[in-house]
């Protein structure tokens, strides 16, 4: 009887070991979801590459308790939410990182809450997302807070807040989450005018109502550089403003002249040259990329995830309450926060391009040192 016991014990520790192995083995899922060919078009950074350096940067490094990160990319167009989610239940996928608009973002939302799947959001900033108790962590800050940035650069520089704003067709949700923002400082829109979903057929159709407004762009990198050479081509050069999907060098390589002066808000200090971000920039300079809003985004996207999954193992918690825990990350800048309901508190700072670089003239920390 006494043997019986001793090779039970065996077989129990024998078992026992064998799970812990399968266990540190098993890699941890992140699935990146975005429409890559869009990004492709629009950005000159896309995500596929700022989340393959920081998948590697994390496995390099021990992983996470010893378990690797296991990026699983994934070509979404967002047009079947329900077929988004079956694809992350089937493949036992428990967080994501999307580029996908607040548009798209919008319909996710319930099925995402539904199955429990946290979402690492660098895309979607509209304010129907603001201080909801979701599965939604949104990296980007609030439509609010740049909308507050940017009516603060114009009040300082007597600049009209009377706007005409030029948008894209496919993400309507972000345009109307602006103008409502806009007029809750009791600011104004007097003109509104899409550009459709494709900026090369874009002409502006009133002319007076841009020269007579401070012109506001709604669109991406690409888009934004396009429109604002159709704007030139009309003679409209002055007080065109844009928020932070213009934050990416594509906006000097196909703006052209036209780019000069142009302003924007960002999220992303795009002349950080030390620290994390220094260090991140460099390494995508060996893909011949630069930094911009969409790898500053998908990278602290990473060291939330990265955090939260120590604290899930750690403290025996599920991921959204091992996220939830943790108000404050050492992002790229170390100035990351999330406030009680997972949307970003950083900093916002305003640039504008001035032969074909990117200028810092505006923001918080701007100000601060300027003091």
């Amino acid at each position: 009887m006494k043997k019986l016991y001793i090779v039970l014990l065996l077989i129990l520790i024998i078992f026992s070991v064998g799970l812990f192995y399968i266990n540190i083995k098993t890699p941890i899922k992140v699935a990146l979801l975005g429409k890559f060919d869009e990004e492709r078009y629009n950005f000159d950074t896309n995500s596929v590459i700022a989340a393959r350096i920081s998948e590697k940067d994390i496995n390099d490094n021990q992983g996470i308790r010893g378990k690797n990160i296991q990026l699983v990319v994934k070509n979404d167009d967002f047009s079947n939410a329900e077929a988004t989610i079956n694809y992350l239940v089937e493949n036992k996928i428990e967080a994501i990182i999307t580029t996908a608009t607040s548009e798209e973002l919008v319909k996710l939302k319930p099925y995402l809450d539904k199955y429990k799947i946290v979402c690492m959001s660098v895309g979607a900033t509209s304010s129907a997302l603001d201080n909801q108790n979701d599965y939604i962590y949104r990296i980007l800050p609030d439509d609010s807070n740049e909308v507050k940035t940017l009516f603060d650069y114009l009040g300082k520089n007597n600049i009209k807040e009377d706007f005409a704003v030029i948008y894209s067709d496919a993400n309507k949700q972000y345009k109307d989450s602006i103008v409502n923002n806009i007029k809750q400082l009791k600011g104004k829109v007097s003109f509104e005018e899409s550009f459709g979903t494709y900026s090369l057929y874009y002409r502006p159709s009133d002319i007076d109502a841009f020269k007579n407004n401070t012109v506001l762009i709604l669109a991406s990198a690409r888009d934004t550089a396009i429109v604002l050479q159709k704007l030139s081509h009309s003679g409209i050069t002055n007080n065109i403003f844009g928020l932070n999907w213009s934050g990416d060098k594509n906006l000097i390589y196909y703006g052209g002249r036209a780019a000069e002066n142009f302003k924007f808000i960002t999220p992303a200090d795009l002349t950080e040259g030390s620290g994390k971000y220094g260090e991140f920039t460099k390494k995508l300079e060996e893909y011949k990329k630069d930094n911009g809003l969409i790898p500053y985004g998908v990278y602290d996207a990473f060291v939330v995830l990265k955090k939260g999954y120590e604290d899930k193992y750690k403290y025996h918690l599920t991921l959204k309450e091992a996220i939830d825990k943790n108000h404050t990350f050492e992002n790229i800048d170390n100035k990351f926060k999330f406030n009680n309901f997972g949307d970003a508190q950083g900093e916002e700072y305003i640039f504008s391009v001035k032969d074909s670089q990117f200028f810092k003239i505006g923001g918080s920390s701007y100000e601060s040192s300027k003091n």
